[in-house]
């Protein structure tokens, strides 16, 4: 089996940044439209039982002020104009009470006002069925959570793209331009484009692949005089020894081609790289 190097390792343990920031955001959003959400329920709530207690108020001053709570009136009548005013009501409802009655509902008192009659001192309460008010929360809190979902989408959404386009499609052009320099297969001689952060390190990707192309021809260069300059020794240490005509011609002319070959090419040397530079 194949043993992983310790950086492999530490890669394969490591996750991806695109999924880090996902879970990061999706976290923090969440947190914070839950938060948001639950105050907006909560103030929504104070503000329909604000409503309501106003509403209840307005209702029963205005009731008090009719002639059937005039101080001269009867409170049988005041009860029997209360119950035909108020009939088909369900959701709420209004009792002329005297001290000591007992309530003939269990739902909550809203508001309260004192009318004096005939009988004696009396109470007006203003009655709201419980059951109302906890649809009316329960909506505003499914209206809020939708509103929630929605920006949570749309947030999830927005990041998702600006990491895809800004990050992830830079990254994955980098990733495969070093993989071309790797492989020796040229390079991209254009990369796509990114942030700031990331277009530094894309033109000093860019410039990366001319510059080692070159130092590649470089030492191709050096590598082939060298074996050149090994030819050419041989050459000439076993002409040194031997005797004959035109010796003293040839060992010049080895001499004469060798300085042709070394000399820097811009003094007239030979090119033995003449390779050009392949992009893929």
């Amino acid at each position: 089996m194949t043993e992983i190097p310790p950086v492999a390792q530490g890669a394969q343990r490591r996750s991806s940044l695109r999924a880090r920031l996902r879970r990061s955001i999706f976290a923090v959003a969440v947190v914070t439209l839950a938060a948001f959400t639950g105050a907006a329920i909560v103030e929504e709530k104070r503000l329909s039982a604000e409503n309501a207690s106003l509403h209840a108020t307005l209702l029963l001053a205005h009731l008090a002020h009719m002639p059937e709570f005039a101080p001269e009136a009867r409170s049988r009548d005041a009860r029997a104009s209360l119950a035909h005013a108020l009939s088909g009501a369900t959701v709420s409802r209004v009792d002329l009470l005297a001290q000591g009655d007992e309530p003939p509902s269990a739902w909550p008192v809203v508001a309260r006002r004192s009318v004096r009659l005939v009988d004696g001192l009396f109470e007006l309460q203003y009655r709201v069925d419980p059951a109302h008010a906890r649809r009316a929360v329960m909506r505003a809190a499914a209206i809020h959570a939708a509103h929630g979902l929605v920006a949570l989408a749309a947030l999830l959404g927005a990041t998702e793209w600006i990491l895809r386009r800004n990050l992830v499609v830079p990254l994955r052009a980098l990733a495969h331009q070093i993989s071309l320099i790797r492989d020796g297969r040229g390079w991209a001689p254009h990369l796509p484009p990114g942030d700031a952060e990331i277009a530094e390190v894309a033109t000093s990707l860019e410039q990366l692949g001319p510059s080692l192309e070159r130092q590649v021809h470089e030492w191709l260069e050096a590598e082939r005089r060298s074996a050149v300059a090994s030819v050419l020794a041989r050459l000439r240490s076993s002409l040194a020894h031997e005797a004959g005509p035109g010796r003293r011609e040839f060992l010049s002319a080895i001499d004469a081609e060798a300085v042709r070959c070394f000399a820097p090419l811009s003094e007239g040397g030979r090119p033995w790289n003449t390779g050009e530079g392949r992009h893929s």
